[in-house]
């Protein structure tokens, strides 16, 4: 560069972008971690009961009607276990793959445990690493 380019250049921009980088890199709310899949749990929903008859809710084939089910995985990595609730769709993509590595992201967020709100990580990516 010339010597009057470099006249042109602003030192205070470039450090507004380290500092720009810096903050969005300080501040992000990202994941990620290693681990083996060991177990796959499905939860069914319990049955809908009408609360004023107290019977059980059907539809229109008589079939109960049932609150949804959830879906958990737990995962071992070096140091601990970790067992968190997946999408449906997750669980049945992992299901034929337990005891398999997983490169796991996603967030920490305020999540229900017991009707408590507890700070824990969800995972929304599962990369199979073989």
């Amino acid at each position: 560069m010339k010597k009057e380019e470099l006249q042109q250049i602003d030192p205070t921009e470039n450090k507004k972008s380290e500092i720009a980088l810096y903050m969005q890199k300080a501040r992000s709310n990202k994941v990620t971690l290693g681990a083996d899949l060991v177990e796959l749990t499905e939860n069914i929903g319990k049955e809908i009961v009408d609360k004023e008859t107290k019977k059980v809710k059907t539809d229109e084939e008589g079939e109960p009607l049932r609150y949804k089910s959830k879906y958990y995985a737990k995962f071992d990595f070096t140091g601990g276990q970790i067992e968190t609730e997946i999408k449906e769709a997750d669980f049945k993509s992992l299901s034929n793959n337990i005891g398999m590595p997983y490169y796991l992201e996603g967030r920490m967020s305020v999540v229900k445990i017991f009707g408590e709100q507890v700070i824990a990580p969800v995972f929304s990516k599962f990369e199979l690493l073989v």
